[in-house]
């Protein structure tokens, strides 16, 4: 029995694709831009990442929106990246560098970080997907 396209296209598996490969994209970049810099802080590790995640985001969307899989089902797949990634994105630095997590500043990410890095990644993914599927129809 096949399944229909708007169920197919909104496969855990490809969130799980989607997000695992932006997440690293944005990490490797940030790491990769800070390996460059010598000593203090290097804001341009933290812009390099963002740029690389709203890139990734924008490309991939475009992806989706050529493929004719429903607004819908693109609409809800990234808000479901975005919301994740927004999530590990202000979680996963408080492990390597401490003994936990800091509750107080995971708090505080959460009402800052978050919500910008989730706008971040569907704002683009979205745009370009809409784009992509007026261009394709």
């Amino acid at each position: 029995m096949r399944r229909c396209r708007a169920s197919k296209h909104t496969d855990r598996m490809d969130i799980a694709i989607r997000t695992a490969a932006l997440l690293a994209l944005e990490f490797v970049v940030g790491f990769s831009f800070a390996r460059l810099a010598s000593d203090g802080a290097n804001i341009g590790a933290g812009i390099a990442g963002f740029l690389a995640l709203l890139l990734g985001s924008a490309a991939w969307g475009f992806v989706d929106g050529r493929t004719g899989i429903p607004m819908s089902a693109i609409v809800f797949r990234w808000v479901v990246i975005a919301l994740v990634i927004g999530l590990l994105t202000s979680l996963l630095p408080q492990f390597p560098w401490s003994d936990g997590v800091d509750a107080t500043v995971w708090r505080s990410d959460l009402m800052s970080l978050t919500p910008f890095i989730a706008a971040l990644v569907a704002v683009p993914a979205l745009a370009a997907a809409a784009l992509s599927a007026a261009i394709h129809k």
